[in-house]
């Protein structure tokens, strides 16, 4: 991998151009904007809509044993 003939494809040390300060950075953190109504009531029912479909997934795998008698249909 490494010998004589070969060569990285990046210095191993950065040089003085690249170099930057530490003041320059801006480490303060993203401004994100506050969500507006409509864009929370898209997440509340976008959250409800997934707790429904996971209720059904539910009902479909573990669906109940009851006889029709313990239904309480009514035979003819």
């Amino acid at each position: 991998l490494f010998g004589p003939n070969k060569r990285l494809a990046f210095p191993p040390f950065p040089s003085k151009h690249s170099s930057i300060m530490s003041a320059e950075l801006d480490l303060s953190p993203p401004e994100v904007p506050e969500p507006t109504l409509l864009e929370s009531i898209l997440r509340y029912g976008l959250l409800l809509g997934a707790i429904f479909q996971l209720i059904c997934i539910l009902a479909v795998i573990f669906p109940s044993s009851k006889t029709p008698e313990q239904v309480g249909v009514l035979r003819l």
